[in-house]
């Protein structure tokens, strides 16, 4: 840099000092701004992560067999398995696993196989 440009230039130097004092103290609000945030983020996964836990271990209860069918419980959804003749079959129960459901439908899938 030249000289004289160097003088065309100095006048502003004071100019952009105290706007990158603004800026810097500006950024630093925003920083302590973001650290409050990432807390309460924390802290709300810590909740959610404690309500899955206790989902989770509230599934793990379900019972491994209704009326000699397996209990699977593959996610979201519980089905019902069964080796009968060399075939395995499947059926669906939905989300929730309810035992008075899948006992109908197993004496429904019997009766059908009886027939057939």
């Amino acid at each position: 840099m030249r000289c004289n440009t160097f003088k065309a230039h100095c006048q502003w130097l004071p100019l952009l000092n105290s706007e990158l004092d603004k800026v810097r103290h500006e950024l630093g609000e925003v920083r302590h701004d973001a650290s409050l945030l990432q807390n309460e983020l924390d802290r709300i996964r810590q909740e959610l992560g404690n309500k899955v836990s206790e989902r989770l271990g509230k599934q793990t209860e379900t019972p491994q067999h209704i009326l000699g069918w397996g209990v699977q419980y593959k996610q979201p959804y519980y089905r019902l398995f069964k080796k009968i003749g060399g075939k395995l079959y499947w059926l669906h129960l939905g989300r929730i696993l309810d035992v008075d459901i899948a006992s109908r439908k197993i004496q429904t899938f019997q009766a059908e196989l009886g027939r057939g």
